[in-house]
């Protein structure tokens, strides 16, 4: 039966090999003890101190106070130069909201009493079509203009006279929204307006507060209570502008109702001759002009 070999133990080896080892083990840990002292960063000599040290939180100069605007004026100059291009379209819509007021009174557009006029002007048969037309002449106002249409297609068919009368009632309600575009866009533009000069308002007070440092939170606060100047001034031409803009739309839908109704009753006075149409005064009418 064959033994298993042992291994040789380290007494089973020379005493000669045993030395070459210890003294390759001294070796290497010297060199390996050299190097980890070559490695070892040196010491870093100790910083000298700052000719000016910085100052401290508690060491700052005291912020100036902010200057808070007392007056209207005072106040828009400080929402910076957004407030120009507000300003102006403010000026716009006070104009217009101003102009279309006055052009809009019932009294301009509707004469009172003018269709009982235009009866006594067609005269008791209905043919004086020159002394109607110079009726309306007398009379100027979207209301005549449109009956002026209507009077100098008579004689014409009837689906004619008809056409006329509505061009002209489209041609005058296009007349009385004049201006109304320019103040929707005032109601739009001037939000935005706002809206922009906030934002450099932010911008110039971020910038203020990254130079100065973010220890100064009431610089931050005055940039921002700044900028937000424009977006108040913005919607406070907005508002009102809008608003003026749909009082003013249905008012000349009220008005573009009674042209109609004025219109087909004009026409309802008209009536075909031979292939034309001629005018004839209503019997109410006719007693109250006699009368």
């Amino acid at each position: 039966m064959k033994r298993k070999m042992k291994p040789p133990s380290i007494l089973s080896i020379p005493s000669m090999a045993v030395t070459r080892w210890k003294q390759f083990f001294m070796a290497a840990s010297l060199l390996a003890m050299t190097v980890l002292a070559l490695s070892t960063p040196k010491a870093a000599p100790a910083p000298e101190p700052p000719a000016n040290p910085p100052a401290v939180l508690g060491d700052r100069p005291p912020a100036i106070p902010f200057q808070h605007p007392k007056t209207l004026w005072e106040l828009i100059v400080a929402g910076g130069p957004m407030m120009i291009p507000i300003g102006l379209c403010s000026l716009v819509a006070l104009a217009i909201a101003l102009e279309r007021l006055f052009s809009l009174r019932r009294n301009r557009i509707i004469p009172p009493g003018f269709m009982k006029g235009l009866v006594v002007a067609f005269g008791p048969d209905g043919t004086n079509i020159a002394g109607a037309l110079a009726y309306c002449d007398r009379t100027p106002s979207p209301l005549s203009n449109i009956i002026r249409a209507g009077i100098l297609k008579l004689g014409r068919r009837l689906e004619i006279l008809e056409q006329a009368v509505q061009d002209a009632a489209t041609s005058e309600v296009a007349r009385l929204r004049r201006g109304l575009e320019t103040l929707a866009i005032v109601g739009t533009i001037s939000p935005l307006l706002g809206l922009l000069g906030t934002i450099y308002g932010m911008i110039g007070a971020f910038r203020s507060a990254a130079q100065h440092g973010l220890g100064r939170g009431e610089l931050l606060a005055s940039g921002i209570y700044v900028a937000l100047i424009t977006t108040a001034a913005g919607l406070t031409v907005a508002i009102p502008a809008l608003l003026l803009y749909y009082y003013f739309l249905s008012r000349i839908e009220s008005l573009a109702d009674e042209f109609e109704a004025i219109s087909n009753e004009f026409l309802d006075q008209c009536h075909d001759a031979p292939g034309t149409a001629v005018y004839s005064e209503p019997p109410k009418a006719n007693k109250e002009a006699e009368g």
